[in-house]
């Protein structure tokens, strides 16, 4: 069964007409994924710039869009619980989507410049959770509403979990943490 089937069943996307869904994601933590992408010419940005840095291509958060129906799609839905990544609802087109990720991909204490692993679900849901209480910059992930939810799955670490800021009308029985809905899974995403 193919990834989208798979989290439209689950009810983790929220079936917006203007809405696609966006896989983000480690090449490092899903072996094959560059190469499936290439293959099949899917359209696919790297969160770094990686002209500089040589080698850092496995490690980049990859952004690329989950098109109902594709090879790619059917290929992720396939790997029956070894996919890692995460899966972004958004209103917003590939290339605006990547720019809008990008300003949250990087750190800096000091003189010294951090990189975000926004391609690991692990490090992007602690994020995110951590910005619970933070409604401004919180507001600022979410795009005012154009990112309308985010599902963290690392089936290795039994992460499996969806958000969605309050201001999207969260659905009823999710769980409420400051300004995040938690949202429990349907049914089993086995991608």
């Amino acid at each position: 069964m193919s990834l989208h089937r798979q989290l439209t069943e689950g009810s983790l996307c929220t079936g917006t007409v203007n809405a696609s869904l966006f896989v983000l994601a480690e090449a490092s933590a899903n072996p094959d994924l560059l190469g499936r992408l290439e293959f099949h010419a899917s359209q696919h940005h790297s969160l770094w710039y990686l002209e500089y840095d040589a080698g850092l291509e496995r490690h980049a958060p990859i952004l690329f869009q989950l098109i109902a129906g594709s090879e790619v799609d059917a290929w992720l839905g396939a790997l029956k619980g070894r996919f890692t990544g995460t899966v972004i609802e958004a209103a917003l087109p590939l290339e605006a989507l990547a720019r809008h990720l990008r300003r949250f991909g990087k750190a800096q204490a000091g003189r010294r410049r951090y990189f975000l692993r926004l391609g690991a679900p692990q490090s992007l849901s602690l994020y995110v959770a951590s910005l619970t209480y933070r409604p401004d910059i919180l507001g600022r992930l979410f795009d005012n509403g154009r990112v309308r939810r985010l599902y963290f799955h690392d089936a290795r670490t039994g992460l499996a979990l969806g958000a969605q800021p309050l201001f999207e009308q969260a659905e009823h029985g999710s769980e409420r943490e400051g300004c995040l809905a938690w949202l429990p899974l349907r049914h089993e995403v086995s991608g």
